[in-house]
């Protein structure tokens, strides 16, 4: 028996990225540059910015969007 009862494709859209924000030290933007990533989405930036002044933050987006990432800079820019 076929479970499956609604299928939708949603058209893919225009990424929007922005600029690191200024704290973020050079040697963590200079890794990720080295995998690919030179500027972040701007879901990205913005969720950054919040961890970064301590807001408990909560990112919700699609599969291979860069929620680790959102995690991981404010960490590597401690360390840094």
């Amino acid at each position: 028996a076929d479970r499956v009862t609604h299928i939708e494709s949603i058209p893919q859209r225009q990424a929007v990225t922005g600029d690191w924000p200024d704290w973020v030290h050079d040697d963590v933007t200079a890794v990720f540059a080295g995998t690919g990533i030179t500027k972040p989405y701007k879901h990205q930036v913005e969720a950054v910015n919040s961890i970064a002044s301590g807001t408990d933050t909560v990112v919700a987006t699609g599969t291979s969007s860069g929620k680790s990432l959102t995690f991981l800079v404010p960490i590597l820019d401690s360390i840094a």
